[in-house]
């Protein structure tokens, strides 16, 4: 049997040493990370959340080869996105901490297509271009987390880079200020065209 030990001596290292460790797994690999960072489109101007900042480490995971990883968060950044526009979004009353709990403990799936997803309303808040988007991707994410689906081979790499080009897209789709305010005179200025959010854009703490 095959076993892993951490004999490193990471506790006899300086603050200092522990960073140059670190980063000294990487130096072999500055191409490879480099040409990785270059993949990825700007994001933009976005709101300050749960799903934006996920995003973001999503990113910085592809970046330095964390495929599998990549993904995983790529798929919770979906399912975070759901959790925010249903707190944000849904026609449901009752207090903000409330709607919170709920958006909390429904399932993924069910606030993406039956609560915020609706086929015969195109001014539905999830559409179904996004609707498709946000299942191919918890899909994507299922075959790498769970174990039963790792049966067939897989390219990491690849799907790592899909996933974060679909995560991107919601983001952008859902996140950008940009769809709410123009800039004028230096400041931020609300659209006539703005969304609507009965709650309010769920900002992070």
């Amino acid at each position: 049997m095959e076993v892993y030990l951490d004999l490193d001596a990471k506790s006899d290292l300086s603050d200092e040493e522990l960073v140059d460790l670190l980063v000294s797994r990487f130096k072999l690999n500055y191409k490879e990370i480099a040409d990785r960072i270059k993949k990825i489109a700007p994001l933009g101007i976005s709101y300050d959340t749960k799903s934006v900042r996920l995003y973001h480490q999503a990113e910085e995971l592809f970046e330095l080869g964390y495929f599998e990883s990549t993904i995983m968060v790529c798929r919770a950044t979906a399912e975070h996105l759901a959790t925010e526009l249903f707190f944000e979004q849904a026609d449901i009353s009752g207090n903000e901490e409330t709607i919170a709990k709920i958006a909390e403990t429904l399932d993924f799936r069910k606030i993406v297509n039956d609560v915020l997803h609706d086929k015969k309303n195109p001014n539905s808040v999830i559409k179904s271009d996004m609707c498709q988007l946000f299942n191919d991707l918890y899909k994507l994410g299922n075959d790498y987390i769970h174990p039963r689906t790792q049966a067939k081979e897989r390219k990491p790499a690849k799907d790592a880079e899909t996933a974060l080009k679909m995560t991107k897209k919601l983001i952008d789709g859902y996140r950008n200020v940009m769809d709410d305010y123009d800039v004028s005179q230096g400041k931020l200025k609300p659209k006539a065209t703005a969304r609507s959010y009965k709650r309010g854009i769920k900002l992070g703490s």
